[in-house]
């Protein structure tokens, strides 16, 4: 019996030295910040007065949809073709400070003319969403038919 005790006693001291040096449990940790998730509004093109679309280039802006506020630094994808049936990105834009994505180039333009005026001619912007910090920023999209009005 004493034999048994001496054991438990060893037991127990060696669990408290082990939380001494290791200290308290994960569990018992401070929470994770929550995360806001807020909705962002992409406007593709560039209409001229009239509301044609004359530059066959992709562009698009991305706000925040709340505040109107531009978003840099977001990655927004052009695509050609129709859904589910051979679309694909023809370039990828990155938003500068303004919130405006571009991209451009004899190939760019040459997709968009061989595929768009199939489709009819149009692109769509596409901008997959993503966490910056404490925020969450939703997906959004937006197409635009060139030379049309909208």
């Amino acid at each position: 019996m004493g034999h048994t005790r001496g054991r438990l006693f060893l037991v127990v001291m060696m669990a408290l030295a082990a939380l001494a040096t290791f200290g308290p449990s994960p569990a018992s940790a401070a929470p994770a910040a929550a995360v806001e998730d807020r909705t962002t509004t992409l406007v593709a093109g560039h209409p001229n007065a009239l509301g044609v679309h004359v530059n066959l280039l992709p562009r698009a802006k991305l706000t925040d949809t709340a505040t109107g506020a531009p978003l840099a630094g977001q990655v927004v994808a052009f695509v050609v073709g129709r859904p589910y049936a051979g679309s694909y990105a023809v370039c990828w834009g990155t938003t500068d400070a303004a919130g405006v994505a571009k991209c451009g180039g004899p190939r760019v333009f040459q997709d968009i003319l061989q595929i768009g005026w199939m489709t009819p001619a149009s692109y769509q912007a596409v901008y997959s969403g993503a966490t910056v910090g404490d925020v969450r920023y939703a997906r959004s999209t937006d197409i635009v038919k060139l030379l049309a009005r909208q």
